[in-house]
């Protein structure tokens, strides 16, 4: 027996393996909050725009125009109404032209239904503007969309030779 009263709560503190586990549920509820933030259903939804060019690499001395495809499908779960698409060339060196275009800007197409599940396909004309300075290398183009207010972007780039 001793003299003094022991303390057990001291014994408690100084445990090691009782902070290693407080330290691991303290790390587990602040992933587990973070994750609770995050929107899963943008990473979880399936890509709703694929884009690709019919000529890559464009080659010059053979053509001066490619066609840009723009396929856009309704992931949603809902009919879109009024789909807007703009088409525009990053470093301002080609010209685009939609023939689909019922605006006063050739390269914005506006789809006035799709319906869900569904997709359209978009080809605008991609041509290289000649009053501008040209070099070989690669061009990007970047494609804004709008569904259900809200604006997505994609950017795809382009190969050109001379």
């Amino acid at each position: 027996m001793s003299l003094y009263k022991e303390n057990r709560y001291l014994d408690f503190f100084k445990n090691k393996t009782i902070w290693i586990v407080v330290g691991i549920i303290i790390v587990i509820a602040v992933l587990g909050y973070l994750t609770t933030l995050i929107n899963w259903s943008e990473f979880l939804q399936k890509d709703n725009i694929n884009l690709k060019f019919k000529d890559s690499p464009l080659i010059l001395s053979e053509k001066e125009n490619t066609l840009l495809e723009i396929t856009l499908k309704n992931n949603t779960e809902n009919d879109l109404d009024n789909l807007e698409v703009k088409i525009k060339s990053v470093e301002n060196s080609f010209i685009i032209y939609c023939p689909d275009s019922k605006d006063i800007h050739p390269s914005k197409v506006i789809i006035p239904k799709v319906a869900k599940g569904n997709k359209r396909i978009v080809t605008c004309d991609v041509r290289y503007d000649s009053s501008k300075d040209f070099f070989e290398g690669t061009y990007s183009f970047d494609v804004d969309y709008y569904i259900q207010d809200l604006v997505y972007s994609k950017r795809i780039t382009l190969a050109v030779k001379r």
